[in-house]
């Protein structure tokens, strides 16, 4: 009987990025002088190439235009610096930042392609069902991330527009929330590794979060109240409703006010960030690069029952 020989090599997870881990096992038959070397390698973990759509081009749009009406605008202008987010930039990707245009509707999300690592819907009552269920599918069955730009409208509440049965909201198995007092950071999600790579360990160094309190905002803020146990809030409102939340198990970052960043507190210049708010934008920014770049050989970091330490970010 034929004896069988296994290798194996556990997951490969960032900041190991561009190299080839092999082993090299000797077989020897006993009784003879016979021998044989063999190598094994595993295939490397390279970066994929930034490539996102838009879903309806509204408030919370992307692109190197526009941004007359781009309420996010500080954090749409930081995807275009490229001298910070880059093939050349502080923070390395392979490719600068590209973005293909689709108007919302049914049709266009034939557009999100095997290629695509990002989706960035907005206005997300008015994406259809149909919509819906396409970028949720795309979300669950790849590696890439969801980014939801999107703010409160009278639509945007617990039974209608993007809530509604079989909405993007609902899909995801989140819940609307009345929205209650001011924003803050969610200090108590401090203990979680999603909260100390944005505020303590993240690629442009710690972000003082009791420095962050001027919020841009005109009350127009979405707030969601319920959310699987893997997202963790870190912009809440007075009632504990998150509206920034970041679900590294589900792929998908939610910004539930596009206006707080756009205060010009957030313009990240050329140079670098240098303000606690400039790092804490260009670490949030950093988490969404590296999940669209890597998927979950990045987002397994996050897992609870990992081990994992940082750095988690890849530098050439």
């Amino acid at each position: 009987m034929d004896d069988l020989v296994r290798a194996g090599f556990p997951k490969l997870l960032t900041p190991n990025v561009n190299v080839i881990p092999y082993l090299t096992i000797k077989v020897s038959i006993d009784g003879t002088e016979m021998s044989e070397v063999f190598t094994i390698s595993q295939k490397a973990l390279t970066p994929k190439n930034l490539s996102a759509i838009n879903i309806d081009r509204n408030r919370g749009y992307i692109g190197p235009t526009g941004n007359d009406y781009n309420y996010n605008r500080y954090y749409n202008l930081a995807l275009w610096t490229y001298n910070v987010f880059g093939p050349n930039g502080l923070f390395y990707t392979p490719n600068n930042f590209s973005v293909s245009n689709a108007d919302w509707g049914a049709a266009n999300t034939s557009s999100i392609t095997a290629s695509t690592n990002h989706v960035n819907a907005n206005h997300v009552n008015g994406i259809s069902v149909t919509t819906a269920a396409r970028i949720n599918n795309w979300r669950d069955s790849g590696e890439g991330i969801l980014v939801i730009n999107d703010d409160y409208h009278g639509s945007n509440t617990a039974t209608t527009g993007g809530f509604a049965t079989g909405k993007l909201y609902n899909l995801l198995s989140w819940s609307y929330a009345t929205r209650s007092g001011s924003p803050r950071i969610n200090t108590g999600a401090s203990h979680t590794k999603v909260y100390k790579y944005i505020f303590v360990n993240g690629p442009f160094g710690p972000v003082d979060a009791s420095s962050i309190t001027d919020w841009s905002y005109d009350d127009e803020r979405l707030a969601i109240g319920g959310y699987p146990p893997s997202a963790v809030p870190i912009v809440t409102d007075g009632a504990g409703n998150a509206h920034i939340l970041i679900d590294p198990q589900n792929r998908v970052v939610f910004n539930g006010e596009l206006q707080f960043f756009n205060s010009a507190r957030y313009q990240i210049p050329g140079t670098g960030p240098v303000t606690e708010y400039q790092k804490f934008l260009a670490n949030y920014i950093a988490f969404i690069h590296n999940v669209a770049m890597y998927g979950s050989h990045f987002t397994d970091h996050f897992r609870d029952e990992t081990d994992t330490n940082p750095p988690f970010d890849y530098k050439p």
